[in-house]
């Protein structure tokens, strides 16, 4: 008698990423909606843009805001590989 097990998991298409928005003088942008635009670049600060998104996010009275890179609306590029 042979016995199979297939287990089937999926496996989360993004990076939990979490910061503080700043204001231009240092400030934390506190409980307010703020816009985010995050992009992958090739191999360098300077490279060529892969992946680009933008979140809408509210920030907590200290101004941290949390997101999921990858779970955003995509302008450019596709976030996974397959």
């Amino acid at each position: 008698m042979i016995a199979s097990i297939f287990t089937f998991a999926q496996v989360p298409q993004g990076i939990s990423y979490q910061a503080i928005a700043l204001n231009a003088s240092g400030n934390p942008v506190v409980s307010s909606n703020i816009g985010i635009r995050l992009s992958i670049l090739d191999n360098a600060a300077t490279g060529t843009v892969l992946y680009t998104e933008t979140h809408t996010k509210t920030t907590n009275a200290q101004g941290l805001f949390n997101l999921v890179i990858g779970q955003g609306t995509a302008t450019t590029g596709t976030f996974y590989n397959n």
